[in-house]
């Protein structure tokens, strides 16, 4: 969702609050299992990755894969490099040795864009953030085999559990995490005042 310079500038430095729904999963007691390889509905083939470092063969499928966006990218070659480096885990998916699509697993520490602040992980947790799905393949499960994968990923590490904050209008990726095997939890506040920045769960629920 595309909001204005001046919106932006107020929403940074004077005041905002906001409320995002909060999905989570039980990492510790899953039995969630790697998919490499699923066939889609069209016949496309996905072939799936847990990326740990980049090569110029990567950087170039990412640089392709970000003109195809239908939105500004949340992130950059740079920051993939930087994520990797802190420890995050990267679930992506190609076809025809195309990447169309990803999902982070962000830990200790993530930097929250939406709100330019960070989120303090505990050390067991991981938080699922920036995923995408071209356009032309939303709605064959690819972000869930991706979402999957990644969990699998977590478990081999000994996480325990994760989650993820979701705009409550975002139906169609709540809808993914649910149908991943994700609940939904409690909710989440944010609240800017002149730069002092509040932020925890709560346990009122968002309305539908």
């Amino acid at each position: 969702m595309q909001i204005s310079s001046l919106e932006w500038y107020k929403k940074r430095y004077f005041f905002s609050k906001k409320t995002m729904k909060i999905v989570a999963f039980d990492i510790e007691n899953s039995s969630v299992k790697f998919v490499k390889e699923y066939v889609l509905k069209n016949g496309k083939v996905l072939k799936s990755y847990i990326i740990n470092e980049l090569d110029n063969d990567l950087i170039s499928k990412f640089e392709n894969a970000f003109s195809k966006m239908d939105f500004s990218p949340p992130f950059n070659i740079k920051d993939i490099n930087t994520r990797l480096s802190q420890g995050y885990f990267f679930s992506v998916g190609m076809i025809d040795e195309n990447i169309v699509g990803w999902t982070w697993g962000g830990v200790k520490k993530v930097y929250f864009d939406d709100f330019f602040t960070y989120i303090n992980l505990e050390p067991e947790n991981a938080f699922s953030f920036n995923s995408y799905v071209e356009k032309k393949y939303r709605g064959h499960d690819i972000l869930k085999i991706l979402i999957w994968n990644l969990v699998f990923s977590l478990k081999e590490q000994d996480y325990k559990k994760i989650w993820a904050l979701i705009y409550p209008w975002n139906k169609s990726s709540i809808k993914a995490y649910i149908n991943s095997g994700w609940t939904q939890d409690n909710s989440y506040l944010f609240i800017n005042i002149l730069g002092l920045k509040f932020h925890k769960p709560y346990k009122r629920k968002l309305k539908e």
